[in-house]
């Protein structure tokens, strides 16, 4: 395992199969969407969104078309 100092780094490494998003609530939207958009398996501790609806739309943005 090598640090990192940033998620960014982290959600980019090409060796990163997957991450956990473990971090302040209002954080999660942003984390969970890029890490998505990266092709990476996610798992949070929190709901990302309060309604299919916008979830719907936060993952179409991310190149998700079929949900």
């Amino acid at each position: 395992m090598q640090a990192a100092t940033s998620w960014s780094e982290i959600i980019e490494d090409p060796e990163v199969d997957a991450v956990v998003i473990g971090t302040w609530p209002y954080l999660h939207h942003t984390l969970v969407l890029a890490a998505l958009a990266a092709n990476k398996h996610v798992l949070t501790e929190a709901r990302l969104v309060s309604h299919m609806t916008s979830l719907r739309h936060d993952l179409f943005h991310v190149g998700w078309h079929e949900v």
